[in-house]
């Protein structure tokens, strides 16, 4: 779902757009892709989705598989580049421009692959000695990672840097963000604690990480020292965020949400402030859950039953 801030985003995309000719305005699709797993033993789809820069190659997970797979953007019938990492995967984000980290749903693993169009390779897997779901890059050697745990009131953010670039293996333990530590008034939010479950996690072109959380139902901006920047949580009854699901953030610092239940994907700016819905029903979606972005008018979209779906937006 995200990526280094500092990764380049100037791939050239015209190609793409004769999928739909010259005369397309969008929001529908521009192409799509089946990418789910087509077997009896694993009935679901998507689980999370990355493009990773400046080469636009896709990588999704699986909510029940131990596969990752891999594609060229481009194509609408791609050729598909499958590793099994032997755990069952969760969440990704780009470290360098060959280089992504995934977390596991079912282990405290967190493996480095080095990714191209052809080939995946397990480089390491480091145990973490804790669970960890959402995870994000700040910089090429620091991860900002959340624990989800559904039966506990204190789930954090655990902000490491890594020795070396190229050696994960060790790391040093930055910070623990779990607590409301601000100087911005918040009113909604009114347990001591941040997070109830911290679904999804992107970095914004601020620095900031970006907290989609799905039982608080809400988005939340930290800077990296744990200082809450802003926290977005409307009204229950208003049903504005009714799931939050994947989050990423766009080089002008837009930042996207999917809303599953709701079907749709909404925008808001790099202070959190809510703009539009940008993609619904109405443009194609059905049951998002993740969300990548291409350069600041393409997102790609993970749906929960396999497709992948690519869209201009305004």
């Amino acid at each position: 779902m995200s990526s280094p801030r500092s990764m380049s985003t100037s791939a050239s995309v015209p190609s793409m757009l004769s999928a739909r000719g010259s005369n397309f305005h969008g929001p529908l699709p521009m192409f799509e892709v089946f990418a789910g797993l087509e077997s009896d033993k694993f009935p679901f789809g998507l689980g999370d989705i990355c493009v990773m820069q400046p080469r636009l190659i896709i990588l999704v997970t699986y909510l029940t598989s131990d596969l990752l797979r891999v594609f060229p953007w481009r194509e609408e019938s791609p050729a598909f580049v499958s590793q099994p990492l032997g755990c069952a995967l969760c969440c990704m984000t780009q470290l360098t421009t060959e280089t992504v980290a995934v977390t596991s749903s079912n282990s405290d693993l967190l493996s480095f692959l080095k990714v191209d169009t052809h080939s995946v390779h397990v480089t390491q897997a480091v145990s973490m000695r804790r669970q960890y779901r959402a995870v994000t890059a700040l910089d090429h050697r620091t991860l900002a990672l959340a624990t989800d745990s559904r039966k506990s009131a204190s789930n954090v953010i655990v902000v490491v840097r890594f020795h070396s670039s190229s050696d994960y293996r060790s790391y040093t333990a930055l910070r623990t963000i779990g607590t409301r530590h601000t100087s911005v008034p918040v009113v909604r939010l009114l347990s001591k604690t941040l997070f109830k479950v911290p679904y999804s996690l992107c970095t914004s072109s601020d620095g900031d990480i970006i907290v989609s959380d799905s039982q608080r139902k809400a988005l939340l901006g930290l800077q990296p020292d744990g200082e809450t920047r802003f926290v977005f949580q409307p009204p229950k009854q208003s049903r504005m965020i009714d799931t939050p699901g994947g989050v990423a953030c766009s080089p002008s610092g837009h930042l996207y949400l999917v809303d599953s239940c709701e079907q749709r994907v909404l925008r808001f700016d790099h202070k959190g402030k809510f703009q539009k819905v940008v993609l619904s029903q109405e443009d194609g979606l059905e049951w998002p859950i993740g969300v990548a972005v291409v350069d600041d008018t393409i997102l790609c979209v993970a749906e929960f039953y396999g497709q992948v779906k690519v869209f201009r937006v305004r």
